[in-house]
């Protein structure tokens, strides 16, 4: 097993939220649970423009990498 650093970056920040809550199974949790899933987009789209920048967001990752054999 490897930890890896890894950079995404995507050309906004608002593309990457939207990515985030209307591209994965937590638009689902978020409907069910009865949130507003434009308020949250909007809110982590801002919380990624303060800690990631915009034009383009780059954002660090970090990957685990587990080889069978």
């Amino acid at each position: 097993m490897m930890n890896v650093a890894l950079t995404t970056e995507s050309p906004t920040a608002r593309q990457f939220a939207t990515g985030v809550v209307r591209g994965t199974p937590l638009f689902d949790a978020i409907r069910e649970r009865g949130g507003d899933v434009d308020a949250i987009s909007a809110a982590l789209e801002h919380a990624l423009q303060r800690e990631c920048g915009d034009h383009p967001m780059r954002a660090p990752m970090r990957a685990i990498v587990v080889e069978a054999r």
